[in-house]
C-alpha cells in the first residue's frame, strides 16, 4: 500500500517541479523536487486524518511513507535556499542541520518535513471553506511552498494533481489486503502515535529519528524494534479508549524524548 502512494508521490512531485520552474527558472531542479515530495506528503497526511479512514492502520500508512520515500527519491545535493521560500522555515530547517544550507537528500529531507510537516497540515486545515473545498486548501499552500506568498499559482493545474494524487491514495488504501497491516508495521510508532495522536507531533519524530539513526544500526536496537512491532499494537489501542493511561504514558514519552533529543544533540551531529 505505502509504495503506491510513494510512486504516486515521486510521479506528481516531477509535475508540481514543473510548474515551480517555470516561475523560478533558476532555482535547482532536484532540491524543489524535495518540496514538492514533502508537499504531496503532507496533503497526503491531511487528507487521511481528515478522513472516516483514520485509524491506527492509517496512521502506520503515514509512518511508512515518512520513512520510504527518502529512499525511493534516490540520493543528490539539496540548496536548502532553493528547496524553501519561507525565510522562518529556511532559518529552522538550516538550524535542524547545524547551519548548513547544503545537504544530502535524507538530511535534508528531514530538516525541510520536520520544519513544516504542522504548519502544512495545520494550514491545509484552516482553508477549507472555499469554492474547492480541503482540496483547495491544499493547493493554497502548495503554491506558496513552490512559488511563494503573494504570487498567484496555477490552481486548476495544482488542483488537478493533486486531485489525481489522492485518487490514487484512495484507491492504494481501498485494495489493500489483510496483510497491508504488516507491510506498514515494520515503520509505526504505535504507541506514540496512540498518545500524541498524530503521526507528526514532535515526540513521535523524535522517537522515529531514534530509531532511523540509532536502533536501526545495531543487532540489539533491530531486536528489539522487531519484538516492539509485534507486541505495541494492542497496547496502542488499548491506550486509545484510556484517557488518564494514555495521559501517564504520554508524560513519560515526553521526558524520554528529551533525555534521547539531549543526549544525542550534546553527543552527535544527528537531526534530532
Amino acid at each position: 500500500m505505502s509504495d503506491k502512494i510513494i510512486q504516486s508521490i515521486k510521479l506528481y512531485a516531477v509535475k508540481l517541479t514543473d510548474i515551480a520552474l517555470a516561475e523560478r527558472p533558476s532555482a535547482d531542479r532536484g532540491s524543489v523536487e524535495v518540496t514538492a515530495a514533502i508537499i504531496l506528503l503532507n496533503s497526503t497526511i491531511f487528507l487521511l486524518n481528515s478522513g472516516t479512514i483514520r485509524s491506527i492502520r492509517t496512521e502506520a500508512v503515514i509512518d511508512a511513507i515518512v520513512d520510504g520515500l527518502p529512499r525511493a527519491m534516490g540520493d543528490r545535493t539539496v540548496k536548502l535556499k532553493d528547496a524553501i521560500l519561507e525565510p522562518e522555515i529556511l532559518a529552522a530547517a538550516s538550524s535542524h542541520i547545524f547551519g548548513a544550507f547544503n545537504t544530502n537528500l535524507r538530511g535534508a529531507f528531514g530538516a525541510i518535513y520536520n520544519n513544516r510537516v504542522a504548519t502544512d497540515v495545520g494550514r491545509m486545515g484552516s482553508m477549507t471553506k472555499g469554492p474547492f473545498g480541503e482540496l483547495g486548501g491544499v493547493c493554497v499552500v502548495a503554491g506558496e511552498a513552490l512559488i511563494g506568498r503573494g504570487k498567484t499559482p496555477d490552481m486548476m493545474a495544482l488542483l488537478e494533481i493533486f486531485a489525481k494524487h489522492m485518487s490514487n491514495v484512495a484507491d492504494a488504501i481501498g485494495s489493500s489486503s489483510s496483510n497491508s497491516s504488516r507491510e506498514v508495521g515494520s515503520s509505526a510508532c504505535f504507541i506514540a502515535t496512540a498518545c500524541f495522536e498524530s503521526p507528526t507531533n514532535d515526540t513521535v519524530l523524535v522517537f522515529r529519528n531514534f530509531r532511523e539513526r540509532v536502533l536501526k544500526k545495531h543487532s540489539a536496537g533491530r531486536a528489539f524494534i522487531k519484538k516492539y512491532y509485534e507486541h505495541s499494537p494492542p497496547f496502542a489501542q488499548f491506550l486509545r479508549n484510556r484517557k488518564i493511561c494514555r495521559f501517564v504514558v504520554r508524560f513519560t514519552l515526553m521526558i524520554l524524548a528529551w533525555v534521547i533529543k539531549s543526549f544525542f544533540s550534546s553527543s552527535a551531529k544527528s537531526a534530532f
